[in-house]
């Protein structure tokens, strides 16, 4: 019997607001961070449809990362899948900051046509893990947020 579930699973745009950027730790650890857009259409009393953008911080872990970096990129359309994490940090200013993500260990590129391939290049239209990095957890820095400080989201 399970007591909790963090589970996420989300379809949408990666966002040209913040694209993929790809990093490695100084431990070495390979990490991809982005922002992904999901819409909601709605209608209201009168009939007329209204849309709502959510946004959403996406990090990936590991050799994943790697993966990740070589298919997810800007306007790719991208199923996620992972779990809900809160960092909570000070910052040099000694505000105390909060940020929640979604710490992604599948995905898989829904475009019909591959980015790549609108870019004139070569790459699988669907890319899903075998997830060696879903039991990853960052270290104490990451844990800490303390890697979001040069990212503006």
């Amino acid at each position: 019997m399970f007591n909790s579930l963090n589970k996420v699973s989300l379809i949408g745009k990666t966002s040209f607001k913040f694209p993929p950027e790809f990093k490695v730790t100084p431990s070495g650890t390979p990490i991809l961070r982005f922002s992904m857009a999901t819409t909601e259409v709605t209608k209201d009393k009168e009939g007329n449809k209204k849309k709502n953008t959510e946004y959403h911080r996406i990090v990936i872990w590991g050799k994943l990362a790697e993966l990740g970096e070589r298919f997810i990129k800007m306007d790719s359309l991208v199923y996620i899948e992972g779990k809900l994490r809160t960092n909570q940090y000070t910052d040099q200013s000694g505000k105390e900051v909060k940020n929640t993500e979604i710490v992604a260990h599948d995905f898989v590129i829904l475009d019909s046509t591959p980015y790549a391939e609108r870019q004139g290049g070569g790459a699988p239209s669907e890319y899903r893990s075998s997830s060696p990095a879903r039991d990853f957890e960052p270290g104490p820095a990451a844990q800490s947020g303390g890697y979001d400080d040069d990212i503006p989201f």
